[in-house]
């Protein structure tokens, strides 16, 4: 371990080594900024949501406040800076009495997961919207003469937050330029929506609710949301498709017969899979929003299906992501493992024991290329870790 030290940006450095391609070894390095918002001097909860950009980092935490960092990837020094903390308005209307009085939403322990109060990060999702999105994925295709390909990395738009758990059941899409309400909808769902994700185009959002049903909504994309809507939305639901509504629901999913209490969808496979309390994972088509099939994982009846992984440890994982031949999970143990995908062997481990359980883990989006890739941690104690490729000799 290596331990660095500036005078004016304290931080952390740990050098461990990694196979991210199965054929060679990286050495990389591992950076926790002191001056964060978070921490044991701060006064945000977990992390519960890292949203990416070009060059700047939003986090939501579990006391839903949002903070903001400048984000310089080719800097070491002073790479991660404080920006502004905001409240996400509304935030009352998730806290119960005994949420209030210990300053976070998130569970105390695993019991605790299972409430429609729990916040966590499948709570939220952030996203420029479809259109936006797919405006930017024709800059990197055919960039503009007067362009760089630079620029297709960028937007002017303002990011979307979108987040569930909330008392009135619905769910609610703020503006990160305004940080008012742009829309509160319950899509249909009777009872509370319990977890959401987005898509990679950014246009797609599914939810997952008390009412045994998942639904499929359109983001700031009216044209896509008229295509995609079917009949039993429009005439049942009541539902409309007009271009005034920033999210519009477009198809209800059914298979579950308990509460949905995760799920996970690819805009590029067309493909939503989610699971219930009850133990059942159902697979649906995204955008006909047609049933695939029925998987019972456990053989334990009534087994429910959460976001997690029980490895040989029994660690409890709260957040994992997927970097070409490699899984990356973080949970309870505090250790960040990197795994073969294949198999699920450990290649790797690293302790972040010092800031507590790992509560969030998001890595450079690939349309952000030739931006360097990072891999950003985010800690129960607030804190946010960054790992990169160390290429020091």
């Amino acid at each position: 371990m290596k331990v660095g030290r500036t005078k004016d940006y304290p931080q952390v450095l740990t050098s461990f080594t990694v196979c991210l391609q199965m054929s060679s070894m990286v050495k990389l390095r591992c950076q926790t900024p002191s001056k964060q918002f978070g921490g044991k001097k701060g006064g945000c909860g977990s992390v519960a949501k890292i949203q990416i950009q070009a060059d700047s980092i939003t986090v939501i935490y579990s006391d839903l406040k949002v903070g903001t960092f400048k984000w310089n990837p080719k800097s070491l020094h002073g790479r991660l800076k404080c920006d502004k903390l905001r409240s996400l308005p509304n935030r009352q209307l998730s806290n119960s009495r005994s949420v209030i009085k210990r300053g976070s939403a998130a569970p105390q322990t695993m019991d605790d997961s299972g409430s429609k109060l729990a916040v966590g990060n499948w709570s939220f999702a952030m996203t420029v919207g479809g259109y936006e999105k797919e405006q930017l994925r024709r800059k990197a295709v055919m960039p503009s003469r007067l362009a760089s390909a630079k620029d297709a990395l960028y937007t002017d738009a303002a990011s979307l937050i979108v987040s569930c758990g909330y008392w009135d059941n619905t769910l609610k899409v703020h503006s990160t330029d305004s940080w008012r309400l742009e829309r509160s909808d319950s899509g249909g769902h009777r009872g509370a929506i319990r977890c959401l994700a987005v898509g990679q185009d950014g246009g797609l959002l599914v939810t997952g609710g008390d009412d045994c049903t998942c639904r499929v909504w359109v983001v700031d994309h009216p044209d896509m949301a008229i295509a995609l809507s079917d009949g039993y939305v429009q005439t049942a639901l009541g539902q409309t498709t007009d271009g005034d509504h920033v999210i519009s629901c477009c198809h209800v999913l059914w298979g579950h017969d308990t509460p949905v209490t995760c799920l996970d969808l690819s805009s590029d496979l067309d493909i939503v899979a989610s699971g219930s309390l009850g133990g059942r994972i159902c697979v649906h088509t995204l955008r006909s929003g047609d049933f695939v099939r029925t998987i019972f994982p456990s053989p334990n009846a009534g087994a429910s299906v959460d976001k997690i992984a029980v490895d040989n440890y029994g660690e409890r994982i709260h957040d994992m992501k997927i970097s070409g031949e490699v899984l990356v999970t973080g949970g309870d143990q505090c250790t960040v493992y990197i795994r073969d995908l294949t198999s699920l062997k450990v290649l790797s481990g690293l302790d972040l024991s010092r800031h507590g359980p790992i509560r969030s883990i998001s890595l450079t989006p690939d349309e952000l290329n030739p931006v360097p890739q990072h891999l950003f941690i985010g800690s129960d104690d607030g804190m946010i870790s960054i790992v990169d490729r160390d290429d020091t000799p």
